[in-house]
């Protein structure tokens, strides 16, 4: 049987928010100190290092550190705090919320992030994006949750949201991978900043509103 698609899932960073690279000098110096004392061969540090590198370094073995991962968890929240408090840091893209409102009327909504869960909170209530989702998840929030590219977290998602047929919105080679795996189709936001090898892509939010309603996904 054939669905109409009725759950539209989204990353986060990069996807529905704008990170400047000034936002960097907050968030990936608060990542790399907690992820260095348990992996030798983390690469050096540098203001173009991105969580996603880091992290798939460290992943296992954060998680097996329960108290770590609460510390962890805290710090990267603080850093959230410090991007917001800088203004225009950690900011929606332009049309995000036009098109968050306008989605959020015709299908159920997710949102999946490798953001831990208190600072994913916490941009979301800055900018009164909270309202739109039905469901989120952050692999922070259970120690059972890998991060992307891992399935785990859209497979969860989709069974706490009763989903028949979802797709993915995302801007980077994880979402794709994840999706894949999860099985569902995978929308990457391509803005120009770097090219990603995937045949379903727009270049602004915008784009998904019809094409979600021409039934092409």
């Amino acid at each position: 049987m054939n669905f109409k698609t009725d759950t539209v899932l989204f990353d986060l960073d990069g996807t529905l928010i704008n990170y400047t690279k000034g936002w960097k000098r907050f968030w990936n110096p608060v990542v790399y100190k907690a992820c260095k004392p348990f992996v030798e061969t983390l690469p050096d540090y540098s203001e173009e290092t991105n969580f996603s590198e880091i992290i798939k370094y460290t992943e296992e073995k954060l998680k097996e550190k329960n108290l770590f991962w609460e510390s962890f968890n805290n710090e990267c929240y603080e850093a959230v705090k410090k991007g917001l408090e800088a203004g225009d840091e950690i900011t929606p893209y332009q049309e995000a919320v036009d098109v968050l409102e306008n989605l959020s009327k015709n299908y159920k909504m997710g949102l999946i992030t490798n953001h831990n869960h208190s600072g994913r909170d916490a941009i979301l209530q800055a900018h009164d994006l909270d309202r739109f989702f039905d469901f989120k998840i952050s692999p922070t929030e259970s120690e059972s949750l890998k991060f992307k590219p891992s399935p785990d977290m859209i497979h969860f998602a989709m069974k706490k949201m009763n989903a028949k047929k979802a797709v993915y919105v995302g801007d980077s080679h994880v979402d794709v991978e994840a999706s894949i795996s999860a099985g569902i189709p995978c929308i990457i936001v391509e803005r120009g900043n770097y090219s990603i090898n995937h045949t379903l892509k727009v270049k602004t939010l915008n784009e998904l509103i019809g094409l979600l309603a021409d039934g092409k996904v």
